[in-house]
């Protein structure tokens, strides 16, 4: 049964501080341009999805509610990925921006796909929440 051994589990992903300096840099002046990432996080309407590949570039999910966190001063995402690649410090890939230069949608710029590494953490991302959550739970189980 699928739920006693799900192929697939959620992770947090940190993104490596040179890739988004990469893609921040590209919207001033000359050279390509990459999807601009969010700052601070909204998610008010269109939710992405980012294909998320392991470092030999196997296929091994999806990324989806990227972008910068003030509280934790980090770019982060929600990773839905397979188990074997699920262990916090797996450095992943992600494929950042949509092919052909952009969708037709008027709130997407037009934009070249780029990659960004990231690397496995807890979810919850915030260690604060983690440690609420944990409380939480073992003060129910008393």
């Amino acid at each position: 049964m699928i739920a006693d051994a799900p192929p697939r589990t959620k992770v947090s992903l940190e993104w490596h501080k040179d890739d988004l300096l990469k893609v921040w840099g590209s919207q001033i002046g000359e050279g390509p341009v990459y999807k601009s990432i969010e700052m601070p996080i909204s998610d008010y309407a269109q939710i992405q999805r980012d294909a998320v590949h392991s470092v030999d570039g196997k296929l091994v999910g999806v990324s989806t509610h990227g972008g910068y966190t003030v509280n934790e001063k980090e770019a982060v995402s929600l990773g839905v990925i397979d188990v074997e690649f699920a262990e916090p410090g797996t450095e992943l890939v992600i494929t950042w921006g949509e092919p052909d230069g952009g969708s037709a949608k008027a709130g997407v710029e037009r934009h070249e796909q780029t990659t960004i590494r990231a690397t496995v953490c807890p979810v919850p991302y915030a260690k604060a929440v983690r440690e609420l959550k944990h409380q939480t739970t073992n003060a129910e189980t008393r």
